[in-house]
Formats: structure tokens, sequence, C-alpha cells
């Protein structure tokens, strides 16, 4: 596969819950995605503003297609994986609807299927949100089955 490649490819999302484009690179366990709202998006305030629930799941979803690219390249069906928990998230500012965002995820720890992700979203160079959290990947079962 080569770079970007399209979300809809490596994540069981869809829209409108499907929120970031595209997976811009990835080795594995670090990759680079690109965000960009759409007018749809049933997490945007009258304001076009992000609300921070957005903002985590924006990581999550990054770190999604991190996972989906990597089973790909495996050659395994992209699994599902579960958000279990949330630490250290530091919100800086936030993001509106016509913003063009950039998630930066890097896999720190994987045991018996949990793993525990750093991410980091910016606009335009800028942090906004910065933290960990908890993923389940489940060991079968791919979200095309």
């Amino acid at each position: 596969m080569s770079f970007p490649i399209p979300a809809e490819r490596l994540i069981p999302h869809r829209l409108p819950m499907r929120l970031i484009e595209t997976l811009e690179s990835c080795d594995g366990t670090t990759g680079v995605v690109r965000v960009c709202a759409d007018p749809g998006n049933p997490f945007v305030d009258e304001d076009g503003t992000l609300s921070a629930v957005a903002l985590l799941e924006l990581l999550a979803q990054s770190y999604a297609a991190v996972q989906g690219y990597a089973d790909s390249c495996a050659g395994v069906p992209v699994r599902r994986g579960y958000l279990v928990g949330v630490r250290q998230i530091e919100f800086f500012d936030g993001a509106k609807l016509e913003d063009s965002l950039q998630v930066e995820v890097h896999n720190k720890v994987s045991f018996q299927g949990f793993v525990v992700v750093e991410g980091k979203l910016f606009r335009d160079g800028i942090l906004l949100v910065q933290g960990s959290f908890k993923l389940w990947i489940a060991a079968d079962g791919g979200f095309g089955e």
C-alpha cells in the first residue's frame, strides 16, 4: 500500500462517525493521520467547534488506522479495537470544522490484546491535545467479515 491511504480501508467507522480522512505515514507502531472535519460531523457545535469528545475520538481512530495498516501488511483481516481507558489527556486549544488537523500516535506498550497509545493532535503545527489512552484489540473478527 502506498501513502496516503483512505481511512475507510483501515477502520470500521463509516460516515458520519468516521472522523479521520487518511493515514499519511506509518511504520506499524507510529503513524500520522490527516483530519478534515466533515460538515455532517455529529460532534460539531452550532459555532463549528469540535467537542472535546471528538478530539479524543480523533486520537483513537488514528491509532485504529495504524493498527489496520499493520494488520493489512501482515496479511490478516483488519481487527476491531475498543477504547477502554484514557489517562493524562491535556486540552490546550479547540478545533473548528474548517481546520486542517494532523494526529500523531505511537504504540507505547502492547500486552495480551491491550495497547497503550500516546497521541498528539495539531492544527498548523500548534499542539491542541496530547495524552495517552488504552485500547483493546480483538484477537480475530475483522471488521470486513
